[in-house]
C-alpha cells in the first residue's frame, strides 16, 4: 500500500509538472504569436530569442529525468510482481504440506478409532487416545490457523499487484501521451521557426529584387513573367502543401481517436478480466472448501463403512456362537432322550420292585419333568432374548446402510458442483482469452496503420523539400536571368550613343517598365498580407493544438476519477469477499463440530452395544455352565 501511495504521489506531481510545462508552451506561443503580429505590422525583424528552441533544453532535460524515475519505479514494481509470484509458490507449498498432514492426521485417527472399536482397549489406553486426539486436534487448528493466514497474505498480494499493475500501465500511456505531446510542440516550434525563416528569406528576396527593379527596370518584363510564373508554382505547391498537411492532421487526429477508443476497450477489458480473475480466485476457493468437505465426509462414510463391516464380523461371530449354542442344546436335548430311554427301561425293569422303590421312581420321574420343564423355559428365554438381539442390529445395520446411502448422495452433489463450477471457470476463461486477443490484434492493427501513416508523412515531408530545392534552383536561374539582362543592360548603355534615335521608343517601354513595376509592388503587398494570413493561421493552428491539450488533461481528470471509483469499488468487493469467507469458515466449524458430535454420540452408542453384548455372552457363558454342571450333578 506505500508502494501505491508513493506511485499516486509521483503521478500527481508529474500532472503538475505536465500543466507547468503546458503554461509555459502556451506562453511561449501566445508572446511570439503577439511578437510575429506587431512585427508584421511595424514589419521590424524579430529578436533572437523568439526563433531559438534551444531555451526549452532546460525543461526537456527535466522531463527527462522523470522519465528516467519513471523506469526505475517501473523497475521496482517489476520486483514487487516477482516477489508476489515467489509468495504465491510458496502459498502453494504450505497448502500441499497442510493437506498432506490433515491426511496423515485422518489416517492416524481412523487407526486409533478402529483399534479402539476392536475391544482392545482398556482404560489407560483410553486416556491416551484421547491424549493424542487432542495432540491431533490442536495440530489441526494450527495448521487451519496457517492456512487461513496464508490465504488472506495470497489475497492481499493478489490485490495489490492487480492495482500495481494497472496504475504502471496508466502511468506509462500517460508518459507515452506527454513524450507524444512534447514532440508534437517541437515539430510545431520546428515549423513555426522554418516559416519565419522563409518569410524572412522572402523578405531579403523581394528587397532584393526591388533593388534590382530600380536599377534595372528595362529588362524586368521577362523577369516579372518568369516571377509571376515562379509565384504560380509556389502558390500552387503551397496549396498542395496546405493539403497534404490538411489531410494527415486529418488522419492523425481519426487514428488518436481510434486510439483513445481501443485504449478505452483495452481498459475496460483488462478490468473485466480482473473481475473473473477475482471471481475466479473466490470460486477456486470455494471449490477447494467444497473438495476438503467432500474428502472429509468420504472419509466419514469409508469410516461409517467400516465401523458397519466390523459390526457385521461381530454379528456373525455372535451367529456363529450361537449356532454352536444351538447345537450344544440339541446335543444336551438328545443326552436327555437318551437318558428318558434308559430311565423307561430301567422303570420297566423295576417295575416288579417293591412299592417303596415304585414311590421314589415315582418321585424321581416328577424331578426330571420338573428338570425338563426348568430347562424349556430357560431355552424358550434365550430363543427370545437371542432374536431380539439379532432384531436390534438389523435395525442397526439398516440404520447404518441409510447413512452410506446419504453419504453417497451428499458426495455425488458434491462432485456435481464441482463438476458445473470447473465448467463454468473454463467456459469464462476461454471467453476472457478470446476477448483479450481480439483486443491485441486491433492494438496490433493499429499500430500498422500508424507506422503507415508516419512514413507516409515522412514521405510527404521529403516531397515538400524536394520542392523547396526545386523552388531554390528556380530562383537560382532567376538570379541567373536577371545577371544575363545585367550584361545586357551593359551592352544597351554602351550602345546608347549609337541609338539616339530609338530614345523615343526607349522611353515607352521604359514607361511599361514602370507600370509592370507598380504591378510587382502590387503583387508583393499581396504575398505580404498572404504571409500575414499564414501567421493568423499558425496562432490558429496552436491555439487548436492548446484545445486538444486542455482535452487531453479533462480526459485525463475523468480517468483518474475513474481509477479512484474502481479502487473504491474494489475495496468493496473485497470487504464482501472476507465477509462471505468469515461466513464459510464458520459454517465449515458449525458442520465440523456438528459431525464431531454425532459420530461422538454413535461411537458411545456402539460402545454400550458392544458392552450389552460382552455382559449377555457372559450370561449365555455362565447359564450354559451352570447348565452343563446341572446335567452333571443329576
Amino acid at each position: 500500500m506505500n508502494e501505491v501511495e508513493a506511485l499516486k504521489q509521483e503521478r500527481y506531481q508529474l500532472q503538475q509538472y505536465a500543466e507547468k510545462v503546458t503554461k509555459e508552451l502556451q506562453r511561449f506561443v501566445d508572446s511570439g504569436a503577439l511578437k510575429r503580429d506587431n512585427l508584421a505590422a511595424s514589419a521590424v525583424a524579430l529578436p533572437p530569442w523568439a526563433n531559438n528552441v534551444q531555451l526549452m533544453n532546460p525543461l526537456i532535460r527535466v522531463y527527462d529525468d522523470r522519465v528516467r524515475e519513471l523506469e526505475t519505479v517501473l523497475g521496482k514494481s517489476a520486483g514487487l510482481a516477482e516477489q508476489a509470484a515467489a509468495l504465491v509458490n510458496e502459498n502453494e507449498t504450505l497448502r500441499e504440506e497442510l493437506v498432506q498432514k490433515s491426511e496423515h492426521i485422518a489416517q492416524l485417527q481412523t487407526r486409533e478409532f478402529l483399534s479402539a472399536g476392536g475391544g482392545s482397549s482398556s482404560s489407560s489406553g483410553g486416556g491416551g487416545l484421547a491424549a493424542v486426539r487432542s495432540r491431533f486436534e490442536e495440530e489441526r487448528e494450527e495448521l487451519d490457523a496457517l492456512y487461513k493466514m496464508s490465504v488472506e497474505q495470497n489475497e492481499v498480494l493478489a490485490q495489490q499487484n492487480v492495482l500495481l499493475k494497472s496504475q504502471i500501465e496508466k502511468m506509462q500511456q500517460r508518459v507515452a501521451e506527454l513524450e507524444q505531446l512534447h514532440g508534437q510542440n517541437q515539430q510545431r516550434a520546428r515549423q513555426s521557426d522554418e516559416l519565419d525563416r522563409m518569410r524572412a528569406l522572402a523578405e531579403s528576396e523581394l528587397e532584393t529584387t526591388r533593388k534590382q527593379l530600380a536599377a534595372h527596370k528595362d529588362g524586368l518584363q521577362s523577369v516579372s513573367e518568369k516571377l509571376k510564373q515562379a509565384q504560380q508554382q509556389e502558390h500552387d505547391w503551397s496549396q498542395k502543401y496546405q493539403l497534404l498537411r490538411d489531410e494527415s492532421d486529418e488522419r492523425v487526429e481519426r487514428i488518436s481517436a481510434e486510439n483513445s477508443q481501443n485504449l478505452k476497450l483495452f481498459h475496460e477489458l483488462s478490468d473485466e478480466l480482473g473481475d473473473r480473475r477475482a471471481k475466479f480466485l473466490v470460486l477456486e476457493r470455494e471449490n477447494v472448501d467444497l473438495s476438503e468437505k467432500y474428502q472429509r465426509a468420504r472419509k466419514e462414510a469409508d469410516a461409517a463403512k467400516n465401523e458397519a463391516q466390523n459390526m457385521l464380523v461381530l454379528m456373525e461371530q455372535l451367529e456363529r456362537k450361537e449356532k454352536t449354542q444351538r447345537q450344544q442344546i440339541a446335543d444336551q436335548r438328545a443326552k436327555l432322550d437318551v437318558l428318558e430311554k434308559d430311565l423307561a427301561e430301567v422303570l420297566l425293569e423295576k417295575t416288579k420292585l417293591e412299592a417303596l422303590e415304585g414311590n421314589a421312581s415315582r418321585s424321581k420321574e416328577d424331578t426330571d419333568r420338573k428338570r425338563k420343564q426348568e430347562m424349556e423355559v430357560i431355552l424358550e428365554d434365550m430363543r427370545r432374548a437371542t432374536e431380539g438381539q439379532i432384531e436390534m442390529r438389523q435395525r442397526r445395520i439398516d440404520d447404518l446402510e441409510d447413512q452410506l446411502s446419504k453419504a453417497s448422495a451428499l458426495s455425488l452433489d458434491l462432485q456435481t458442483k464441482y463438476d458445473l463450477l470447473v465448467k463454468q471457470h473454463s467456459h469464462q476463461q476461454t471467453a476472457a482469452e478470446a476477448r483479450i486477443s481480439l483486443a491485441e490484434k486491433t492494438s496490433a492493427h493499429l499500430r500498422t496503420d500508424l507506422e503507415d501513416l508516419q512514413k507516409r508523412r515522412l514521405m510527404l515531408e521529403k516531397e515538400v523539400h524536394d520542392k523547396a530545392r526545386e523552388l531554390a534552383s528556380l530562383q537560382d536561374k532567376l538570379q541567373e536571368t536577371a545577371q544575363a539582362q545585367n550584361r545586357n543592360l551593359q551592352r544597351s548603355t554602351d550602345m546608347k550613343s549609337e541609338l539616339t534615335s530609338s530614345l523615343e521608343n526607349f522611353k515607352q517601354k521604359l514607361q511599361h517598365k514602370e507600370d509592370t513595376c507598380a504591378v510587382v509592388e502590387k503583387q508583393n503587398a499581396t504575398l505580404s498580407r498572404r504571409v500575414a494570413d499564414l501567421q493568423k493561421l499558425l496562432v490558429n493552428k496552436e491555439r487548436e493544438y492548446q484545445a486538444v491539450i486542455d482535452d487531453e488533461r479533462r480526459v485525463f481528470e475523468t480517468e483518474k476519477s475513474q481509477l479512484l471509483a474502481k479502487v473504491k469499488t474494489l475495496a468493496a468487493k473485497g470487504k464482501a469477499g472476507e465477509q462471505r469467507a468469515i461466513e464459510l469458515l464458520k459454517v465449515q466449524e458449525e458442520l465440523r463440530t456438528r459431525w464431531h458430535d454425532e459420530l461422538t454420540l454413535e461411537k458411545r452408542s456402539l460402545e454400550e452395544q458392544v458392552d450389552k453384548l460382552k455382559k449377555q455372552c457372559l450370561q449365555l457363558r455362565m447359564g450354559a455352565v451352570l447348565k452343563t454342571r446341572g446335567l452333571t450333578s443329576t
